[in-house]
């Protein structure tokens, strides 16, 4: 499109070229024929430069000293759709839009009055009786002797390249309007304003409420007359949702519709009757655009564009425009929507908040009296073998009841979980919607208080030396590739990029590959959980020395460096604060570490507040892999 403009412009300035120097050959052929016999030659070579100006140009016209047309100019008559008697003399301003015909008669008088290049812009009414703005170019013959024997003109159509401009201006101020507020419904309003007459005599906006209907947001014109006649045309005839075109079908479809030429035989047969037959006539509809407001694959409502009175007729150049505001005007309903939904989940998390208050008090207490029995079981083992071996075996009683009581908890939960599964599938009778959303809760504090459980038997299996461990060569990259899948649902929630970097297929670490999954599992479901939404989470790892280090790292708050180590300690947190919102027990980083140096590994950290945290697993190197594909390059073993 913007090429063939290019190609527009540089024919309107060689047909202005061309005109002068056609008008220059017109008098030298004139001066010739009076003195020589050479009228043939003269009068070929006139029509060889009339045929290079007309190529140049929609329209290329003569008129008398006076500006008038005496002689029939075909152009002027084939683009106008008007006849010589029509345009004789001054009739030719007939054919220009009476909002520029005053402007443009005042400019040519004074181009001819002066004797000077005439130069304007204005609105042609075309054959077809569309308005096309046009670029006319106008030299006097003969001003160089003091006495003009005539004009010769010059007429380029320049609408497209006018609309692409507008189209891109509108489009600008557009997407200003609709980032401005989430207010959206107000915003969509002053955009279908902008809308008229940039893009269509007639702008709507609607879009889909809640339970599914079509609801009509913003109708634009410039006639509040018009306006209302629309309104109460679709009060008095309201459209069929199930029409097999029309708003409703681009709303069922998520297709754009677009019609050149609105047709007569088109509204017959979509009127209902015979007065509303006369009500959508009066309208004056000429075309038509419908596209669909789209976003993340979902439809949300149709913006509609259509001519009329301008006698615009549309093509894909306005079909991509309708487009390109239907995408902008989307994207703005749904930010607005999110943020709606954000602030409704913000509002029941802090409800469900404070209904844990109470439960949040009595685990810090239950934490509190563990910290305080351990501190004070350190120090008597430093006070003789005697107490140290009594502090042994209550620590090892401790965590068999732990244990124990961990595994009878476990039981109950599990029935729990099964009686609100018996419940949601209606074994007892129908269950409401408000019930539904009650059990949904029962099962998320079951899951959630199951895991806390299960972290508290994990580490007391730990601390009472049960853990099974079988150590092989498990081949690390596959490993690592394949726990992205176990952890994109929370990744999409929290809506973080991910990057996994791979590396030599063929190495291998020695360890439990349960137990390594488990603590990378765990490294990035800490990362995912304190990244603020929008951030990012890379898992990367390199062999060296004889160890393998799996890096995870993120772009969240960042550790303090004085907490640094004490994370990896039981029951420690960073900011009790936040990890209440995040649902820890603060038991996994000292879980990962244990298991790590039980399998002759390590965890460490290494972080600066407000810069994200990196979490290393170093795990002895195994055998490589025969026979398996190696991928060379930075972000692998050789990393």
């Amino acid at each position: 499109m913007n090429g063939w403009l290019d190609v527009a412009v540089l024919a309107v300035a060689f047909a202005i070229a061309v005109a002068g120097v056609f008008a220059a050959v017109v008098v030298a052929n004139r001066r010739v024929r009076a003195r020589t016999a050479g009228a043939d030659a003269v009068r070929r070579s006139e029509e060889r430069f009339r045929s290079l100006v007309v190529a140049s140009a929609q329209i290329v016209w003569r008129t008398d000293a006076a500006g008038r047309f005496t002689e029939p100019q075909p152009e002027w008559a084939e683009f106008t759709g008007t006849t010589f008697e029509q345009y004789h003399g001054d009739g030719w301003a007939d054919s220009v839009h009476p909002g520029d015909r005053a402007r443009v008669e005042a400019e040519s008088r004074e181009a001819v009055e002066q004797a000077r290049l005439l130069e304007t812009e204005f609105r042609l009414r075309r054959a077809d009786g569309e308005w096309r703005r046009v670029s006319v170019r106008a030299v006097p013959v003969g001003a160089e002797t003091g006495q003009v024997r005539e004009w010769m003109g010059a007429v380029t159509d320049v609408t497209e390249r006018r609309r692409a401009d507008e189209a891109r201006d509108f489009l600008a101020d557009a997407s200003r309007v609709l980032a401005s507020s989430l207010d959206y419904e107000t915003t969509l309003r002053t955009a279908a304003r902008l809308a008229v007459p940039a893009l269509a005599d007639w702008c709507a906006v609607d879009v889909l409420d809640e339970d599914g209907g079509v609801h009509r947001l913003a109708v634009e014109h410039t006639d509040p007359a018009k306006v209302e006649l629309v309104r109460q045309i679709q009060e008095r005839y309201p459209s069929d949702p199930a029409a097999p075109n029309g708003i409703h079908h681009v709303v069922r479809t998520g297709q754009a519709e677009m019609m050149g030429d609105i047709p007569d035989t088109l509204l017959v047969a979509a009127a209902k009757d015979e007065e509303h037959l006369r009500l959508i006539r009066t309208l004056g509809l000429r075309s038509y655009i419908c596209v669909p407001l789209v976003a993340r694959g979902r439809v949300m409502g149709a913006v509609t564009l259509a001519s009329a009175e301008s006698g615009r007729r549309y093509g894909d150049a306005e079909l991509a425009a309708a487009e390109d505001l239907a995408r902008r005007a989307a994207v703005a309903i749904d930010n607005a929507r999110l943020y709606g939904e954000t602030e409704e989940a913000r509002a029941r998390l802090e409800q469900q908040a404070g209904e844990l208050q109470e439960t949040q008090a009595e685990m810090e207490m239950a934490h509190d009296e563990l910290q305080r029995a351990y501190e004070d079981l350190a120090v008597r083992t430093v006070e003789s073998e005697r107490a140290r071996a009594a502090a042994d075996e209550a620590n090892a009683a401790k965590s068999q009841f732990l244990a124990t009581m961990s595994h009878e908890l476990r039981t109950p939960l599990n029935a729990i979980a099964g009686y609100t599964q018996l419940l949601e599938m209606g074994i007892h009778g129908e269950v409401s919607e408000p019930q539904r959303e009650s059990l949904e809760k029962i099962r998320r504090n079951q899951q959630h208080l199951l895991g806390l459980i299960n972290d508290v038997l994990n580490f007391a299996k730990i601390e009472a030396g049960q853990v099974q461990y079988e150590l092989a060569d498990v081949p690390l990259d596959p490993t690592l590739a394949a726990v992205e899948a176990l952890v994109e649902p929370q990744l999409r929630a929290r809506r973080l990029r991910y990057v996994y970097h791979p590396g030599d297929a063929r190495t291998t670490v020695r360890a439990d590959r349960d137990r390594m999954e488990q603590i990378v599992l765990n490294l990035l479901s800490n990362a995912i959980k304190f990244t603020e939404p929008g951030g990012s989470v890379e898992l990367r790892w390199e062999a060296a020395d004889g160890h393998a280090r799996v890096h995870v790292t993120d772009s969240g708050r960042g550790i303090p460096a004085d907490k640094q180590e004490a994370i990896f300690e039981p029951f420690v947190q960073v900011d009790p604060a936040l990890t209440r919102a995040a649902e820890g027990t603060g038991l996994g980083l000292a879980i990962s570490r244990d298991l790590a140096r039980a399998m002759r590994g390590d965890l460490t950290v290494r972080s600066e507040p407000g810069a994200g945290s990196t979490f290393t697993l170093a795990l002895p190197l195994g055998r490589p892999r025969a026979g398996a594909d190696g991928a060379d390059g930075a972000d692998g073993a050789a990393a």
